[in-house]
């Protein structure tokens, strides 16, 4: 008998012995499952953030292209600019050329600079 009691308490021992391992374990379990809810917090967060900043590169290529545009735009509009004052140039310089009354020369000249110079401003006001 005397060694069915020592048994019996050994297991006894032993069952406290794993009870108490059960409990570590189990304390161990709920603090991984807490540090993996924390880490997947922390997943949504960083996937929150990139869809942002994917958001935002999308915007700000959209900006980039709308600047080429106008850029290309306003380039196109120079050239037409320049091309459109040469040309005026070139017409005023063949009026001027033209032989003509002293008084209605001045007078002519005064008109078509005018002229010239209101089509410079409107083509610029265009572009």
């Amino acid at each position: 008998m005397k060694k069915a009691t020592q048994l019996a308490d050994q297991l006894a021992v032993e069952l406290e012995v794993d009870k108490a391992r059960i409990e570590t374990l189990e304390a161990e379990k709920i603090k991984f499952q807490d540090k993996a809810i924390e880490l997947q917090n922390s997943l949504i967060a960083a996937q929150a953030r990139a869809s942002n900043a994917e958001e935002r590169i999308r915007e700000l290529r959209l900006e980039r292209d709308r600047a080429y545009t106008d850029r290309d735009n306003a380039l196109t509009a120079e050239s037409k600019a320049r091309e459109e004052a040469a040309t005026l140039r070139g017409r005023l310089e063949a009026f001027e050329a033209m032989p003509r009354k002293q008084s209605t020369w001045q007078s002519n000249k005064e008109k078509v600079i005018n002229s010239l110079a209101k089509q410079l401003k409107q083509q610029s006001t265009k572009s």
